[in-house]
């Protein structure tokens, strides 16, 4: 008997498809999926890095830019409101990768205690 990749049953050695949850199992008795859900949590744990660098990069770039080179020829309202878009907008850049790294992260985990 093959176990199912996806509900974790035993099925039938012959079946295509596994009875308890739908999955299509291949020949090899794995689920026909592109990729196993280890290897999305993978990308998943990676994107979200790459975000969250890509965030704090942006936020410390900008703040050494305003220093050396202030808009000295914006009003302060002006520059003060430039400032708040683009740190709201790379702080939700920043939560959002760190979010999804963590859930790449614990994924993996969960799914390396499964087997």
């Amino acid at each position: 008997m093959k176990i199912c990749s996806s509900c974790g049953k035993e099925i039938n050695d012959n079946a295509v498809l596994c009875i308890n949850c739908g999955t299509e199992v291949n020949q090899n008795g794995e689920d026909s999926t592109d990729f196993s859900k280890t290897e999305k949590y993978i990308r998943l744990l990676f994107v979200g890095l790459i975000l969250s660098a890509v965030g704090f990069m942006v936020s410390f770039v900008k703040e050494i830019l305003m220093w050396f080179f202030p808009y000295a020829s914006l009003a302060p309202e002006t520059y003060a409101v430039i400032n708040l878009i683009i740190g709201y907008v790379f702080n939700a850049v920043k939560i959002a990768g760190i979010a999804m790294s963590f859930v790449g992260y614990f994924g993996i985990k969960k799914s390396n205690t499964k087997k």
